[in-house]
């Protein structure tokens, strides 16, 4: 869990509402709570992804709560697409190249 924290907080500094999001959750004392939520799935998501509409939904995000398919979701972030671009992910991903590690 720590790693995913790390990954987020990383990846915000190139996302300005996902930043200001992150230091409004962690001076409520909730970042690590929301992360903990998410990974336990105890939200289900159920029906067809609340952003293409498409295919079943299979990730809840962890920032907006939608339920989504993996092609909209980021799970090395647990964030969806509508709140992280793709094009931020890919520079992360770049600039982070082991980030599995």
């Amino acid at each position: 869990m720590k790693n995913r924290i790390e990954r987020i907080k990383s990846v915000a500094k190139m996302n300005k509402e996902l930043e200001l999001w992150i230091k409004e959750t962690e001076k409520k004392g909730e970042l690590t709570k929301v992360i903990e939520k998410a990974n336990e799935k105890k939200i289900e998501p159920m029906g067809k992804c609340e952003i293409c509409g498409k295919r079943d939904a299979k990730f809840v995000c962890i920032k907006c709560h939608r339920k989504v398919c993996s092609s909209c979701y980021f799970s090395i972030l647990g964030l969806c697409k509508k709140c992280i671009s793709k094009e931020v992910v890919e520079k992360w991903k770049q600039d982070h190249p082991n980030w599995k590690n």
